[in-house]
């Protein structure tokens, strides 16, 4: 199947988020298929060493996950560059579909707080680390600090490369 079999210009946003939904669905059900990064394997890697030299130590995950300690529980503060990326993008996608651009913040918060426990696992770019939003084609671009996670944008990933490159050069020009 080529590009060219699939109407995608056709498709209102709405059929195109619901069709993005169903290929993540469908991605899960095979992840052994998806290939992992080889920047992946070198943060296990680094764990498994910090765990041999008794700098880190395994834990019960259930256990974590109904009561974090306060050392894994970052706090969060979206900077106002960030904050108006997410104001823009939640009209742009009000005024495709109503209520769209409520369920876009909801989706877009969801992701965030999901930075309290995952913050500093994701790729870096331009020295900032970038979590892709599970439900919308959006990046969200952040630093790990001690206790807190700042993040600098929230970026539609259907941007041109360069503005995207440019915006992050102003954040740490800034």
């Amino acid at each position: 199947m080529s590009n060219a079999d699939i109407p995608i210009d056709d498709l209102t946003v709405a059929q195109k988020l619901s069709l993005m939904e169903r290929i993540w669905v469908d991605l899960e059900k095979r992840p052994s298929d998806i290939p992992s990064p080889d920047w992946h394997g070198d943060v296990l890697a680094r764990r498994l060493q910090a765990i041999q030299n008794g700098e880190l130590e395994f834990s019960n995950w259930s256990v974590l996950i109904k009561s974090p300690p306060t050392s894994l529980r970052m706090n969060l503060r979206i900077l106002p560059n960030a904050e108006r990326d997410l104001e823009l993008a939640a009209d742009f996608y009000e005024s495709q579909a109503r209520g769209l651009g409520g369920y876009f913040l909801t989706s877009l918060i969801s992701d965030i707080e999901s930075l309290r426990l995952n913050a500093g696992i994701h790729e870096q770019i331009f020295e900032f680390h970038r979590s892709i939003s599970k439900r919308f084609p959006f990046a969200i671009y952040y630093r790990v600090g001690k206790q807190t996670v700042d993040i600098y944008a929230i970026l539609d990933c259907r941007s041109n490369p360069r503005t995207t490159n440019d915006r992050l050069r102003d954040e740490n020009a800034g």
